[in-house]
């Protein structure tokens, strides 16, 4: 039911994590439902340590940390958690992790149960990633909305571009999860297909400019018609300032005609590009809902980057936000400036107002994430060694109605120590040693022509007290930052969105947990570029010949050419730039046909000729 009170932590063990100054509670057996007022301070504290509790407890494999944090209430009381990257593996008491105790797979879910007490963890099989792709890259979830006994839900589609550190967003995926089977991942449906064109692949609208739509979902009834209203994160690179821009569908079915609002009043197109970017800012972790009789926007403002403020803008419509009513809401307290040595510290993303766990009035609570990527010589980082980083926190907000002095406030904790556990605190598998490390055997490069990726894999070091460490570059480019692979059981990394005909390197080293490296271990591959698939002509007028082509390879483009039957002479290659081109023809004379595969760096042999007859 929606804004249920929760329940508050009774009798359990309580431990003060002074790193983070959280408390973390040890023991979930005794949880039980309460009266802790919904949208309250004590609610948010309480669904905090609930958290803790969970990750620190329990014997066998499941969530012990994680971020990205969205839900959903459903009908009697469950609440489905969705993580983005999360660890899967054993809690301890202590709230740390052992040495390869833990794996890292994405899009896992816990789910909550009617009485408050958290339940099972949800991921793929043997801990493996829940949610995937088959398009290339990874997805991390957007929003969600619940159509009968059905979730639905959209994922951004993600990817790493070759030398990037960071992940560039490629798009927009669907799944449908129906409540009856959260736990079977074979139940869960994919009409990805149905979206718009511009959705799946969100560079379509304007070439090399990302609008990831999607991000939230909320429902509404115009003049007597109820909609969808479905939400986007304008993350064009480079961009400081990520702008909203919103879709409506009818209710509930999110594969129907897309329109976009144009921001002329109350005026809808079916053209993409008419969407209009509202000059309200939206990170790609947003919420809508309506309280106390307006809707409000909740997101992380781009100023101050991952350090940045809670924001929010409010409106009479879900589709009337301006920047005329924005409120900065709160900074999130964990983050850390970022200035010490090794300058990274603690920051924090993903503010989400969650509706199951407020008032349907002012009085909310919003969830967030919490990381951190500083590593030293000791263990490598420190969200995989001190559990309490990596894991949701809860803030309950008062939200104001008029707008609100907003700027950027600055997060004012201060970093970490660079050796940011003493030495008597560092679980044993810590330790120092002065071992030679091995270098890794067995490397393979496989690549895929079908998904443009690149798979490396090498086999298992004699023992288990060391992590492993890859980097990737275009021949004759610049390594890639230093990937770490903590799990040396999960022995494999890919490489994604490579150019096909493009020759890569790939290394390998191990690392010892205080940080002694092996030598690298060099590869070498070139990426496949084959022929297009199932070529298809046919005359479609007298003077006019189209094609069809299918070709599941990313990153490729496509040259065609003609000849006259009963020469021996090809045309010149004409690039296409579209699956289904057609050619004006002589009236009265049989052509054929053949296509290839064409990157910066290569070509594909041509198709077997298709005769276009009379």
């Amino acid at each position: 039911m929606a804004n249920r009170r929760r329940m508050i932590l009774a009798g359990a063990t309580a431990l003060t994590v002074t790193l983070i100054g959280q408390l973390l509670v040890t023991n979930t057996a005794e949880a039980g439902p309460d009266t802790n007022p919904a949208g309250s301070a004590a609610l948010a504290n309480e669904i905090t340590n609930k958290f803790a509790a969970y990750g620190n407890s329990g014997s066998t494999n499941h969530w012990t940390g994680g971020d990205g944090l969205e839900a959903i209430e459903l009908p009697g009381g469950r609440v489905i958690w969705f993580f983005n990257d999360y660890w899967y593996g054993v809690g301890t008491p202590t709230g740390t992790r052992g040495s390869y105790d833990a794996v890292m797979p994405r899009n896992g879910i816990v789910i909550q149960n009617a009485d408050g007490t958290m339940g099972a963890t949800v991921a793929g099989a043997g801990g493996s990633t829940l949610v995937n792709t088959t398009l290339g890259g990874w997805l991390w979830g957007g929003g969600q909305r619940l159509e009968g006994a059905t979730i639905q839900k959209f994922y951004m589609r993600m990817g790493n571009t070759s030398g990037s550190v960071f992940p560039t967003a490629l798009g927009a995926e669907l799944r449908t999860i129906p409540t009856g089977s959260v736990q079977d991942e074979t139940s869960y449906g994919n009409p990805t297909g149905g979206l718009p064109a511009n959705v799946r692949d969100c560079t379509l609208t304007v070439p090399g400019h990302c609008i990831l739509w999607g991000m939230a979902l909320a429902d509404y009834v115009d003049d007597g018609v109820p909609y969808t209203y479905i939400y986007a994160s304008d993350v064009s690179a480079g961009s400081s300032s990520k702008k909203l821009r919103i879709a409506r569908v009818p209710q509930g079915d999110l594969t129907a005609t897309w329109r976009y609002f144009t921001g002329d009043n109350n005026s809808w197109s079916t053209d993409p590009g008419d969407a209009i970017a509202t000059g309200t800012v939206a990170s790609e972790a947003l919420s809508v809902t309506k309280q106390s009789g307006r809707w409000v926007l909740v997101t992380q403002d781009t100023a101050g980057g991952l350090n940045g403020n809670v924001i929010s803008y409010y409106a009479d419509k879900p589709w009337g936000f301006t920047s005329d009513e924005k409120s900065t809401l709160f900074a999130m307290p964990e983050a850390t400036v970022g200035s010490g040595t090794p300058g990274v510290g603690i920051w924090a993303y993903t503010p989400r107002l969650m509706p199951h766990l407020s008032t349907s009035g002012d009085q909310v609570v919003i969830g967030y994430s919490v990381n951190s990527l500083l590593e030293d010589s000791a263990c490598g980082k420190l969200a995989y060694v001190d559990a309490s980083v990596y894991r949701p926190h809860f803030r309950s907000v008062t939200l104001p109605h008029p707008a609100q002095p907003s700027g950027f406030q600055a997060p004012t904790r201060p970093d970490p120590d660079s050796r940011w556990m003493p030495t008597s605190q560092l679980p044993a598998w810590c330790s120092s040693g002065s071992a030679a490390v091995p270098s890794p055997t067995g490397v393979t490069a496989t690549p895929n022509s079908v998904n443009s990726d690149l798979t490396f894999s090498w086999s298992q070091s004699p023992t288990a007290t060391w992590s492993f460490g890859f980097q990737f570059r275009p021949a004759g480019g610049s390594w890639s930052a230093e990937y770490p692979l903590f799990v040396p059981n999960n022995r494999t990394w890919t490489a994604g969105l490579l150019t096909p005909g493009r020759s890569y390197e790939f290394r390998v080293r191990a690392m010892t947990w205080y940080g002694q490296p092996s030598a690298w271990t060099t590869k070498s591959a070139t990426m496949p570029i084959d022929a297009p698939t199932g070529l298809g002509v046919a005359r479609t007028a007298a003077t006019k010949c189209s094609l069809t082509i299918t070709d599941p390879q990313v990153g490729v483009y496509w040259q065609v050419q003609q000849q006259k039957v009963g020469t021996t002479t090809w045309s010149t290659p004409v690039a296409v730039g579209t699956k289904t081109p057609y050619f004006l023809v002589t009236s009265g004379v049989k052509y054929d046909f053949r296509v290839r595969a064409y990157s910066d760096y290569a070509t594909s042999a041509w198709t077997t000729a298709k005769r276009c007859g009379l």
